[in-house]
């Protein structure tokens, strides 16, 4: 069965692009949240460069990333409802044979709490 694996981007926008997108986040909010000096974050920006986990973890903040998360979601919930709806006819299908073949031979199974083949002696009786 085929699962949605996460899909991590390619490309991101620039690291300006992504900040003004989310409102130019105060340096001081920035540099505390990665854990670094707001020294760094000033060159970050100055650069518009930052490690490739700084650019990805400001991304999945942005409108790309939500918007990419969020189809992720819809298509691997569209893809569980519809498998879903695949089991359940496949199930109401063996549930229907079972019935016709109950009718067709009314005659027990040998896993029947109360089944004892004419050919055996019952024991205590």
């Amino acid at each position: 069965m085929h699962t949605f694996a996460w899909q991590m981007p390619r490309g991101v926008p620039p690291l300006s692009v992504m900040f003004e997108d989310l409102g130019r986040p105060p340096i001081r909010v920035v540099a505390k949240s990665f854990g670094v000096s707001e020294a760094t974050v000033r060159r970050w920006l100055r650069d518009d460069r930052a490690p490739r986990a700084v650019l990805l973890s400001v991304y999945w903040l942005t409108r790309w990333g939500r918007s990419q998360l969020y189809t992720e979601a819809e298509n691997a919930a569209r893809l569980h409802a519809s498998l879903y709806e695949c089991v359940k006819r496949e199930n109401n299908a063996l549930r229907a044979r079972v019935g016709r073949l109950e009718r067709l031979g009314g005659f027990g199974s040998a896993n029947l709490p109360d089944f004892v083949p004419a050919s055996l002696p019952v024991w205590g009786t």
